[in-house]
């Protein structure tokens, strides 16, 4: 099987910085309040700063790591289909849980926080197994 369709492990770096930046930048722009006086000004720079964040996030996912193999591309692949089981899942239940648990009213989930959860979730699984892998070859 082909590895070479995921990024180079310099891009995991890259992304890292962008998210470091993005983050530096939430952190500014809330103490200043620079971004409280135009809503049109909030929304557009809130929809760039989710945009930049899930691009980051899906480098971060599929950037090779040095030690990749095709059994790593195989728990990858494995976590693509449980990350769309389990967004599918929390596109369902999370409407249901705002009206029954929470009383509130049932809002759309927008794409960009759908996307955000499937990264979320694919890179702490990932991390997870190739840990455990790790730890279970390291005490063969």
């Amino acid at each position: 099987m082909n590895i070479n369709i995921l990024f180079p492990a310099k891009v995991r770096k890259f992304a890292f910085c962008i998210l470091l930046i993005i983050f530096t930048f939430i952190i500014i722009a809330g103490q200043l309040n620079l971004l409280a006086n135009d809503p049109q000004t909030k929304l557009l720079v809130k929809s760039i700063l989710m945009s930049l964040i899930c691009l980051s996030l899906f480098f971060i996912q599929f950037s090779k790591y040095k030690d990749d193999d095709e059994m790593m591309l195989e728990i990858r692949l494995r976590l693509v289909m449980n990350a769309l089981l389990f967004g599918t899942l929390y596109l369902i239940v999370s409407p249901i849980l705002e009206f029954f648990v929470f009383d509130d009213e049932i809002q759309e989930i927008k794409a960009g926080q759908i996307i955000m959860v499937l990264l979320f979730y694919q890179i702490l699984m990932f991390q997870m197994k190739r840990y455990s892998l790790k730890k279970e070859l390291s005490e063969e």
